[in-house]
């Protein structure tokens, strides 16, 4: 667990974060979200000491973060970027075996180690552990962005806009891939974007900041169904709810009845937002819900609105 006690960072006359408390519980994927300047890349860099605090704590499983020496705790604490970062001069295996040869990993462990987490983000180990990153893809690079920044199997992983270089396409991806990573693995994540389509997509909890505290603090459905405050409606805007349905799928709501003839047809992961773009784009009020190949019911598009309603 992560513990910011009344955090502020002053640079001569600016306060970018200003008196923040926040916890992130062991396991959550927790968002930093807001315009540009609002002090939450401050923020994050605070927890591994790369921006030291002017008041207030950080503390990591109960312990203050200034217990221990800033090279030693980042080597425990994984750090993603969006100019990854990689050393142009080493191969990828090199790269993503920095961590663990400071930690003193013998060569077999650390073999391994590349081997596993270059599969683990969907790339082939004999093609790209002997690659250079100039040899790499911009959404290649990002993906040994992030095993590097797993390879010491940290508890705690800090991301600062980690896919925000990307096309639109290869970030989308990305960020779906990462969102099924982190319910494997089971990290605690604390991930910088203001991009909140982003946000919404990936956060079990979003804290959304403006001029260096904290506006409110809460799950997608959470700011959706009960802002606080105008200023969460207008930096959410109209399209909330929309995006709020690409975070849940087919399967998480009650099939109808199946319908009768030809109609479009979803599986049970299709996002409920794709689900009505098929309804619109196909010109049909009713879809049939596939598993597999298999006909497991049917819903209408008043069946969506009724059931988000009553269940996000």
């Amino acid at each position: 667990m992560i513990e910011l006690r009344n955090v502020t960072k002053r640079y001569d006359t600016t306060v970018a974060v200003d008196d923040v408390t926040l916890t992130v519980p062991d396991g959550e994927l927790t968002i930093l979200l807001g315009p540009s300047g609002c002090g939450k890349t401050t923020l994050l860099r605070t927890i591994n000491r790369m921006v030291e605090l002017d008041a207030g704590e950080v503390l990591i499983d109960g312990q203050s973060i200034r217990s221990t020496p800033p090279e030693v705790l980042r080597r425990h604490i994984g750090y993603a970027i969006q100019s990854v970062g990689l050393f142009p001069h080493m191969t990828v295996r090199r790269n993503i075996a920095t961590v663990p040869r400071l930690l003193g990993w013998d060569a077999v462990r650390i073999e391994a180690r590349v081997t596993e987490l270059l599969s683990l983000v969907g790339l082939d180990p004999a093609s790209y552990a002997d690659k250079r990153p100039a040899e790499l893809s911009g959404g290649e690079a990002q993906r040994i962005g992030v095993a590097r920044a797993l390879a010491a199997d940290p508890p705690v992983l800090l991301m600062d806009e980690p896919f925000g270089a990307l096309d639109p396409i290869n970030r989308e991806r990305l960020q779906r891939e990462f969102a099924s990573l982190h319910r494997r693995l089971g990290k605690t994540v604390v991930f910088v974007t203001h991009d909140i389509e982003e946000a919404v997509l990936l956060g079990d909890r979003i804290v959304l900041m403006r001029e260096g505290q904290i506006v409110q603090t809460g799950s997608p459905e959470e700011l959706w169904r009960g802002p606080e405050h105008q200023f969460v409606r207008d930096f959410f805007g109209d399209e909330f709810g929309l995006r709020i349905l690409s975070r849940h799928r087919i399967a998480d709501l009650e099939p109808g009845a199946t319908p009768q003839g030809a109609s479009a047809r979803v599986h049970l992961d299709t996002n409920l937002r794709d689900a009505l773009a098929i309804m619109v784009t196909e010109s049909v009020e009713r879809v049939t819900i596939l598993d597999g190949e298999r006909v497991v019911g049917g819903l209408s598009f008043c069946d969506i609105v009724t059931q988000v309603r009553g269940s996000l």
